[in-house]
């Protein structure tokens, strides 16, 4: 995923706001490099190379959302969460 070429649409503010603020929030469920969140595990490296979502409107929250963020994992496992709640 790293050496890919994304669209303006991924590399917008918003997105690189939703990375850091994902990254942040799953690296304290890190040890060892290996996060445990949930039913989910997955490396520190995996977590670098995942795309992070935030809705920008209510409706695509309420309608299409489990949570208020979405972390896609390079195998394509997707975990729903919520950066301002800890668990």
């Amino acid at each position: 995923m790293k050496d890919h070429h994304y669209p303006g649409l991924l590399k917008s503010e918003v997105t690189i706001k939703a990375k850091r603020k994902g990254i942040s929030f799953f690296t304290g469920y890190s040890i060892h490099k290996i996060i445990n969140f949930r039913d989910f595990s997955f490396s520190a490296d995996d977590l670098k190379r995942s795309i992070f979502f935030i809705p920008e409107t209510e409706v695509f929250l309420q309608n299409m959302m489990r949570d208020k963020m979405a972390l896609f994992l390079p195998d394509r496992r997707i975990i729903f969460f919520d950066p301002d709640a800890r668990e």
